[in-house]
């Protein structure tokens, strides 16, 4: 019987379902008692202490089968966490976005350089109305989305943006941040440039910010082949050029 059938029989399986995270952490602290060699039982009741608040005490769970782990098994052992705690945090993102924000935080001191949970971070602040542009800062996901070498959902990039582009406001680590995110959006649709203009607008004359909305603009042009497109475009630049000088 493999781990994962094990850690989620049928009582605690209902346990998770109704959100009972005490009740789970019992299950798990009993199953490890009974059998101490099963991985998952430690990946899953870490999880269920992070959910209850008891974010230190799952890091020390977390950590126990590290112990005498060489480093191949290591690495083995942080996929098996990360496919877990990737995998609640999708299940939560609906219903409870608090939770799998959390649990994608954690998702983000263990693996750093995952740009795709990265970019569900970004989705989720927004969301929750806790976004700060300076997060893009802290969690180096401008460099990440530059520099990885790792597939990149390009559904989750295009959601992202599109959820940045028409909720925040703008500034210099908005703009850098989507002109980065782009290579990894698929435009046939054109979308991108009409919710880039559309921002771009916001930018210049709702949040007095005409140099943003330059900068969104020149996005805009690098992403329209069509020339009639791009000469409203243009029109439109101009237009915040002289909101500069104002």
């Amino acid at each position: 019987m493999d781990d994962a059938f094990i850690s989620k029989s049928s009582d605690v399986t209902q346990y998770w379902a109704q959100h009972e995270y005490r009740q789970a952490e019992h299950w798990y602290q009993h199953a490890i008692e009974a059998d101490p060699a099963v991985r998952s039982h430690y990946w899953w009741l870490g999880l269920a202490m992070v959910l209850q608040g008891k974010e230190e005490d799952a890091q020390v769970v977390w950590m126990t089968p590290f112990m005498e782990a060489d480093e191949e098994q290591a690495e083995v052992y942080t996929l098996e966490l990360l496919e877990i705690l990737d995998q609640e945090a999708s299940r939560q993102a609906e219903d409870a976005p608090d939770r799998s924000w959390l649990i994608r935080q954690h998702i983000r001191e263990i693996a750093p350089h995952q740009v795709n949970n990265l970019l569900l971070l970004v989705l989720l602040a927004v969301m929750l109305d806790r976004f700060d542009s300076s997060d893009l800062e802290d969690w180096s996901i401008i460099e990440q989305l530059s520099q990885t070498v790792e597939p990149v959902s390009s559904a989750i990039a295009t959601t992202t943006v599109d959820q940045l582009l028409n909720t925040v406001t703008i500034d210099d680590r908005v703009v850098q941040f989507i002109a980065s995110a782009i290579p990894y959006i698929n435009d046939e649709d054109g979308r991108l440039v009409h919710a880039l203009m559309q921002s771009a607008n916001r930018a210049a004359f709702a949040q007095r910010n005409p140099q943003a909305a330059i900068d969104l603009a020149e996005l805009c042009l690098g992403q329209e082949p069509d020339e009639h497109n791009r000469y409203f475009i243009l029109m439109q630049l101009s237009a915040f050029f002289q909101e500069t000088n104002q």
